[in-house]
């Protein structure tokens, strides 16, 4: 239960983290001349971003180091349906029923998955 948990928490920590890389990216330049490179190492939105990928990042080989990675990836996949919710509530993206269809796919395969581990 306690990597359960654990690989839940890195998949809401990338989840935020993306939301937070995608806020930066929205708010720099854009092109890819200097200026906008200046404009994204001196946004906080990605400072945040990277370091909440760095954490999921680590609390994600703590998992790899006592679960077998063929349940542990797959269940970062729920990182992808956290993200679909952040990025319609929070960023205000369309949602349709094919990201429903897309995100119950998903779950449902995560939930094949982990029935069928041991």
């Amino acid at each position: 239960m306690q990597f359960v948990l654990m690989i839940a928490g890195a998949a809401v920590l990338n989840a935020i983290s993306q939301t937070a890389l995608r806020i930066g990216a929205r708010q720099s330049s854009g092109g890819t001349n200097f200026a906008f490179f200046r404009t994204l190492a001196l946004n906080p939105a990605i400072w945040i971003g990277v370091f909440l990928f760095i954490v999921s990042l680590c609390i994600y080989m703590t998992v790899l180091q006592n679960v077998d990675v063929l349940v542990a990836f797959p269940a970062m996949g729920a990182t992808h349906i956290f993200v679909s919710f952040l990025s319609y509530f929070v960023l205000r993206e369309r949602f349709n029923a094919w990201r429903v269809a897309g995100n119950g796919m998903i779950l449902s395969g995560f939930v094949i998955l982990a029935v069928g581990s041991d």
